[in-house]
């Protein structure tokens, strides 16, 4: 015979000065407020290409992966408004071999992309629809935007 599954229950008085609040059943605690906040996805992501996420080493992508947790405590209008987030229209300025790659990976008709600074170097480059950043690029050494230094 199995063992009846115990429950959680509220306690049956609260506790003194502190109000416990349960989340509703099925819902994860937070997830209200999310909709505002930017969120990942990986659907487009390129594996194969130069900037391919298959270039990822374990300590590169736990190092990338905590800056997308700090990112995604943000608004997108919080994000827009940083110093961490850029969008370009297309096709200016990007490296023609990304531009060829956007084509191959039929995203040639995109009008803009946007990019994460990671670091000071290494950039995430996707498109931002709503709140939802769709990972496209990883770009260790700041090549698919050139620029140059001021006063250089």
């Amino acid at each position: 015979m199995a063992k009846p599954k115990k429950r959680l229950s509220a306690p049956s008085k609260p506790t003194q000065g502190k109000q416990i609040v349960l989340p509703a059943k099925g819902k994860l605690p937070g997830a209200g407020s999310s909709h505002e906040r930017v969120c990942w996805r990986f659907t487009h992501a390129d594996m194969e290409g130069r900037w391919g996420l298959q270039q990822f080493t374990t300590e590169s992508w736990h190092a990338v992966l905590g800056r997308l947790v700090q990112f995604e405590t943000m608004t997108v209008q919080e994000i827009r408004e940083s110093s961490v987030y850029t969008e370009y229209d297309l096709p200016s300025g990007l490296l023609p071999e990304a531009l060829r790659r956007l084509e191959d990976l039929n995203l040639g008709d995109m009008t803009k992309i946007g990019r994460f600074r990671i670091w000071s170097k290494p950039r995430l480059y996707g498109f931002m629809e709503g709140n939802v950043f769709h990972v496209l690029w990883w770009d260790p050494e700041h090549e698919i935007y050139p620029w140059e230094p001021r006063n250089t």
